[in-house]
């Protein structure tokens, strides 16, 4: 059995792990590198999958959206103009921004408030019977998705190798 006091210490190694991700993602003047603070935070996030016992989802977490999307984002902002990747900062955004977030926790904060949450424990399912079922109906779909991406991103780097020669 694992330590309490280890525990404890993993959890707020991802937590704060996820929490400097998510503020590095906001507040970094560079597309780029906002990037890569996503990823840190989906890395962050899946490691309290595991610390929280959802193995499954801490890989499909690490597959999908550090290894797939955020690996997307970054070919795309490596295919655009260098000069259109640099953001702009102004006091209207940043207090619109503000006002935007502060409304989305107030709707996010009311909603969990006011949801009638279940006390019943849900069935439980393996991992192996959820990847069965996953991969049983959804084969196809996630094939599709994936040629859909492999397209996407040969279509992006044949018009950044047009733009490039003219």
């Amino acid at each position: 059995m694992i330590p309490h006091i280890v525990r404890e210490t993993v959890f707020l190694y991802f937590a704060a792990l996820t929490v400097a991700g998510a503020v590095l993602t906001v507040s970094l003047n560079r597309v780029l590198h906002n990037a890569i603070a996503l990823a840190v935070t989906l890395f962050g996030i899946a490691g309290l999958y595991v610390f929280l016992g959802a193995e499954y989802l801490a890989v499909i977490q690490l597959i999908v959206y550090i290894g797939a999307i955020a690996i997307v984002i970054v070919f795309a902002i490596m295919l655009t103009d260098p000069a259109q990747t640099a953001l702009r900062s102004g006091t209207r955004k940043t207090l619109a921004s503000l006002i935007a977030a502060g409304a989305w926790v107030f709707l996010v904060g009311a909603s969990v408030l006011n949801t009638p949450w279940s006390r019943q424990a849900s069935p439980e399912v393996s991992v192996q019977e959820l990847g069965t079922h996953l991969l049983g109906w959804a084969a196809l779909p996630f094939e599709i998705v994936s040629l859909i991406l492999l397209v996407t991103i040969l279509g992006a780097l044949l018009a950044s190798g047009e733009r490039n020669e003219s």
